[in-house]
């Protein structure tokens, strides 16, 4: 099967690869820009991370007693600095709340989180909701790209059976590329990783196929 998959920009990223013996085009559809970033020097309860951008590009982390993982492509990034990394027992915002309800004590506990600056607010507020005191910083930015050219160029020169998306922004990047009417006139099946990813999928109308 021939898919495509939609990545970061990167300024010698290969066009096309291989997984699982199915053969992938590459098209930028994100670009990560990292954005300046004060690292508080007090002790958390807990860092949250749900993406390796949140870190990627810092040489300094912050301190805490407990570090909480979404994914475990996440988890494995912040397990090459950090010992002891949980991981949430579901991917998404359900997931994240199922961990710090089970986690709430007595106490107002403390959460440091660096994020996206497009991510949603909602999953602070229900946190805060929950008794904890969040520390946001957003530590990078997510462009979404327009992937309508590469991608049409890919379809008329039928070379491609489906799409393979990776993350939230990924699914976004083509969805703001194509109208709804266009995504269900288009003769493919959509794959992705990850459940967030599922559920973005989910959210803006796409039914997800098997591998």
């Amino acid at each position: 099967m021939k898919l495509v998959l939609f990545r970061e920009k990167e300024s010698r990223a290969p066009s096309h690869g291989e997984l699982n013996r199915h053969h992938l085009y590459f098209i930028p559809g994100i670009k990560i820009q990292p954005l300046l970033l004060k690292i508080p020097k007090k002790t958390y309860d807990y860092v949250l991370i749900t993406s390796s951008n949140a870190l990627r590009f810092k040489k300094k982390w912050p301190v805490a007693r407990r570090w909480i993982a979404i994914g475990r492509s996440t988890q494995k990034f912040i397990e090459s600095r950090i010992s002891n990394v949980e991981r949430t027992p579901k991917a998404g915002s359900e997931g994240v709340l199922k961990f710090f309800k089970q986690a709430r004590g007595k106490r107002r506990a403390s959460i440091f989180f660096p994020r996206s600056k497009i991510a949603e607010p909602k999953l602070i507020e229900a946190l805060r909701k929950l008794g904890y005191r969040v520390c946001v910083r957003h530590s990078y930015n997510t462009q979404i790209l327009s992937v309508r050219r590469p991608f049409m160029k890919l379809l008329q020169q039928k070379k491609i059976d489906g799409i393979y998306f990776t993350s939230p922004s990924t699914v976004r990047a083509f969805c703001r590329s194509f109208s709804p009417k266009e995504r269900r006139n288009l003769p493919l099946k959509y794959f992705c990783i990850g459940e967030t990813t599922f559920n973005e999928m989910k959210r803006l109308g796409l039914k997800r196929s098997r591998i």
